[in-house]
């Protein structure tokens, strides 16, 4: 037999799986090589990244937890409620501490083994199923209970974490990273949770399903509920003693009855991971998540049905006209007439000449800001008054975009004693109300077709009458779902995935009800939410503000939900600040929206000029603009990823306002970093405080070798420089006060040419190899066979 044109074929196939090794992911990887370990009363399980013990003489008690990536352990106390779960019933707190019977087995496969714990508390059956996971190579927790008789299931704590003193040598190093809105980490966790605990819901406040607990350069341990269907749950981050607190996730059941059942559809994932800082972990996430239907229309720069008017957009300014005087209940005008919108237009446009701005408007409505939803109609100076500011506000080449609450219910209104029925209920089937400064409202069912069909002629009418271009529905993306014990209202169950849904429901069907009159309206709400991506054309974002709000522990916003879904997810800033403020806090909030890639956003409450606004105020909100139009490809449409880690000076942002509860000790360079589609990556650093700093970057290996600095000053004015590197290829880039820098990184273009050349040489080859085999073949009469 001729082998000539078999070697051929078969160097060919060699090439071509070479050239192709560097645009996979790698090879699928088996099953985790499982270990188990019984040493006198404890079992422990062991990945290539994490090792879970169990204490079987405790009941199942989770007795360790330890990174074997790092060696870092989860430090626990010995404390007596330190129990695998608890359960919340009508008759008080159960947990697998107070089971009358435990027993366990392990369940093996060829390459898995599953552990199986059983408890039996009075008439109450619990199991729970730890066994391996594929992807994180950590470990799944699932849990299922039963009431045989009529004790009601009412919430399950599941894996119960307590007795935690931190992970490692000093809990004063330790992180927790959480995406609650944006992205929060909390510093010094043990001692700023003893101080001040929080629990978190999702899909709410908590933005994805995830948080991390680690050390700083080094790694630490992720948690994670890997839900497609997004159930109602949460997270508790509580003191659990004097020196110890408790993380837990809580699950609801989609029944709260006696004799019910709980048993969730997802597992908890309790994982290890490596690296410098909370990126590492938010990687697990992200390849999780960008396989899910959150982002199933795919980027935004693919998207047709969010308009482009939106993603051009440079600069959202709010501005508004009437809101309600907290001492004497009396509607007040505290910005401007709506008749004057244009003027208030035209101001805003001459700060910031050539910029595409977004106007959006509170207040406009009968009863001024947050009183009467959702009786909004008549507007309060007049059907006219609005149209002719909205008309003239286009005249000056700016678009307005309406507020309005996707919500609430004012207890005061007509619609409140109207129309109860539609209410969501607590368990004593009283309304869920909630108290603002202003308002008292009660939250709706939104499964209920009225608030449906109400809330979408709202919607209509502010567009078809008089010209909105964009409608910003409070609070709809941002509040949580909640248990209505309602049977009238058509979801028959009380959690599970039907607020969320029913939600989605109503934001698109605005939208197409409202582009039906004209086209290409855009749809906006509070916050992010991963759940909401695919429904709304932006999310209206003022996490910065609460770096300085009391509501959490120690800590400061960071970006894990634009580190997620940045390409996917348009974010319209809106700091409540204004630029002449004097605290430092408005620099602080720009260079947050700069660098997370967001539009970003300011308020004046009257028109810039009556503020006293003038041109070198919005320098730096001009500066930001800028940047963000020269580098779209990173800051629009590229993908975060983690930047180099580097030490900057601390600074102080004092908080200012009355209603800020916290000054905030922040660095005074901040540092994004974003990856092109064509393989480029930038670094974003933007110094936001009147201090003159050195910055020693060490870029990573993979970003490129042709670099390109552009530092823009203070005033705008824009150069170009030439990189200063240390021996240890460390980048050193001097930054001056109010000044920001942009590094750019790009591949040499010949390793990529090299590629391609050798991929399209070795296709040839094949063909030809396999050609002259079957010629070859034909020419001896016979069939081809496999050469052995």
């Amino acid at each position: 037999m001729n082998k000539g044109p078999r070697i051929l074929s078969l160097i060919a196939l060699f090439l071509l799986t070479a050239s192709l090794t560097e645009t996979v992911s790698g090879p699928q990887q088996p099953n985790p090589n499982l270990r188990v370990n019984i040493e006198g009363d404890h079992l422990a399980l062991s990945t290539e990244t994490t090792q879970v013990t169990f204490a079987l003489d405790e009941k199942g008690r989770l007795a360790g937890l330890q990174n074997t990536l790092t060696q870092q352990e989860l430090n626990l106390t010995n404390h007596a409620r330190n129990c695998l779960w608890m359960m919340e019933t009508d008759e008080g707190l159960l947990s697998s501490c107070d089971a009358q019977a435990f027993s366990y087995r392990l369940a093996s496969q060829p390459d898995s083994t599953t552990i199986h714990m059983n408890w039996r508390l009075d008439q109450i059956q619990v199991e729970a199923k730890i066994a391996p996971d594929q992807s994180t190579r950590g470990f799944n927790f699932w849990i299922e209970a039963s009431s045989q008789d009529e004790t009601t299931i009412k919430r399950v704590f599941f894996p119960y974490i307590g007795g935690v003193i931190g992970v490692g040598e000093s809990p004063h190093d330790d992180l927790i990273a959480l995406p609650e809105r944006e992205g929060y980490m909390i510093q010094e966790v043990r001692d700023s949770l003893l101080a001040q605990g929080r629990g978190f819901t999702y899909p709410g406040t908590l933005s994805m399903q995830f948080l991390l607990l680690y050390e700083q350069g080094k790694g630490g341990f992720y948690l994670a509920t890997h839900d497609p269907q997004s159930n109602f749950k949460g997270i508790e981050l509580l003191p659990d003693s004097q020196e110890s607190y408790k993380l837990n996730y809580f699950h609801y059941p989609q029944r709260i009855a006696p004799g019910n059942t709980i048993e969730p559809t997802y597992p908890v994932t309790i994982s290890a991971f490596e690296g410098n800082g909370w990126e590492a972990g938010a990687e697990i996430y992200k390849r999780w998540a960008l396989r899910q239907w959150y982002v199933e229309k795919g980027a935004l720069s693919q998207r047709k049905d969010v308009p482009q008017w939106l993603r051009d957009t440079d600069v959202v300014w709010k501005g508004g006209s009437y809101n309600t005087d907290i001492e004497t209940g009396d509607i007040v005008l505290a910005g401007e007439h709506m008749e004057d919108m244009g003027q208030y237009a035209r101001e805003v446009k001459e700060l910031l000449p050539g910029t595409n701005i977004l106007l959006e408007w509170w207040g406009w409505m009968r009863e001024g800001h947050d009183k009467g939803y959702p009786e909004y109609y008549p507007p309060r100076d007049g059907e006219q008054a609005l149209k002719k500011g909205i008309e003239e506000a286009h005249r000056e080449g700016v678009r307005v975009m309406l507020f309005l609450n996707g919500r609430l219910i004012d207890t005061n209104t007509e619609n409140f004693r109207e129309y109860e029925d539609y209410l969501a209920r607590d368990e004593q089937r009283r309304p869920h109300l909630e108290t603002y400064d202003r308002l008292t409202g009660a939250v709706v069912c939104p499964a209920t077709r009225w608030w449906k069909t109400l809330l979408t002629n709202i919607s209509v009418r502010a567009v078809e009458e008089y010209g909105a271009d964009a409608l910003y529905l409070d609070q709809m993306a941002v509040a949580p779902p909640l248990l209505d014990y309602s049977t009238n209202h058509g979801h028959g169950v009380l959690a599970g995935d039907w607020w969320h849904s029913h939600i989605r429901e109503i934001l698109e069907t605005i939208r197409a009800e409202t582009r039906k009159r004209k086209p290409g309206v855009a749809i906006v709400s509070e916050n992010v939410n991963e759940v909401y991506i695919g429904s709304v054309d932006a999310f209206l974002s003022n996490d910065a503000i609460y770096n300085f709000r009391g509501w959490y522990p120690k800590g400061r916003m960071i970006p894990m939900f634009s580190y997620v879904y940045h390409p996917y997810a348009l974010q319209l800033g809106r700091q409540e600040v204004t630029p002449k403020d004097g605290s430092g806090i408005y620099h602080f909030a720009v260079s947050e929206s700069l660098t997370k890639g967001y539009v970003p956003g300011v308020i004046t409450r009257k028109r810039p000029s009556r503020m006293g606004v003038e041109p070198h105020d919005v320098q730096y909100l001009k500066n930001a603009v800028d940047l963000r139009r020269t580098f779209p490809h990173f800051l629009v449409d590229g993908e975060m990823t983690q930047p180099p880690s580097f030490s900057a000076e601390d600074h102080l942002f004092n908080r200012e306002y009355e209603h800020l509860q916290r000054d905030l000790r922040a660095p005074t360079v901040i540092a994004s970093a974003f990856a092109a589609a064509d393989g480029g990556v930038a670094i974003i650093l933007s110094n936001r405080a009147p201090l003159r700093q050195h910055i020693a970057l060490l870029p990573d290996e993979s970003y490129g070798t042709r670099i390109s600095i552009v530092i823009q000053n203070a005033e705008g004015k824009i150069q170009t420089s030439r990189p200063e590197t240390l021996g240890d290829g460390s980048l050193v880039i001097p930054i001056e006060a109010y000044e920001s820098v942009v590094v750019t990184f790009n591949n040499d273009d010949l390793h990529a040419k090299v590629l391609l050349a050798v991929a399209a040489l070795a296709t040839i080859l094949l063909m030809a190899g396999v050609a002259m085999i079957l010629v070859g073949k034909r020419t001896q009469g016979e069939a081809p066979t496999p050469d052995t």
